[in-house]
Parts: structure tokens; sequence; C-alpha cells
């Protein structure tokens, strides 16, 4: 399996709306969007940041919090392993984005992602 579908698979245990990279315009809310981004590179290791942004639209912060506990819950020192690939995740930030809109509720998820390309022999 490839990490975008590891990722997106873990994700969808927290929220069954999940996105790479950018949502669709008129997608029901709360929904999540992450980016993978490569930090560093050594061998076959990757240190890489997971960044999921929560999103929902109205005055009630409750569910963007309970979908942000779940997921710095899921990956909160979370180990994957297949025949591809192995990954350890550790919970970094989370932060509150103001928006122009004050409607949108955003919560921002930092997380630490050290990625093992298996190597078959």
């Amino acid at each position: 399996m490839d990490l975008r579908a590891v990722l997106t698979g873990r994700l969808r245990t927290c929220c069954p709306r999940v996105w790479y990279g950018q949502a669709k315009e008129k997608d029901q809310r709360p929904y999540l969007v992450y980016t993978v981004e490569q930090l560093s590179h050594s061998d076959n290791q990757r240190l890489m940041e997971l960044e999921v942004n929560v999103v929902d639209y109205g005055d009630d912060t409750g569910p963007a919090e309970e979908i942000s506990d779940a997921v710095e819950e899921a990956f909160d020192a979370w180990h994957y392993l297949d025949e591809n690939l192995q990954i350890s995740a550790y919970n970094d930030r989370r932060q509150t984005v103001e928006e122009e809109d004050r409607n949108i509720i955003r919560r921002r998820l930092l997380l630490e992602l050290h990625v093992y390309e298996r190597r078959k022999e």
C-alpha cells in the first residue's frame, strides 16, 4: 500500500470525509484535508510532516474539537507495518486557525511521521 492510502484509511476512522490537498467545494462538513511534506531523507528513512486540517461551519466548535481529539488519539505513537512501508507517527502541535469568515471553524494538527521504505531482498 502507498503512504497516502494508508494515511487516508487511518484518517477515515476519525471522519468519513477525508481529502488530500483540497476538499471539493460543496462537501458536507465537517471534513478533513491533509498534506504530507518531506522534511529530510536518509537512506530508506524519510522524516515527514503530516498536516491535518479539520474544517466545520457554524458556531458550535464541539464537532471540530471531537474530530481533532480523535485524530490525535489515532496517531499518538501509532505504528504501521506492511510489506512496503513502516510508519511511526507522533503528535506535534494543534492550532486554532482564524478564518476571514468567522463561521468557518478550522483546527490545524501537525504530526511527525517516520517513514521507512522496506527493501525487498
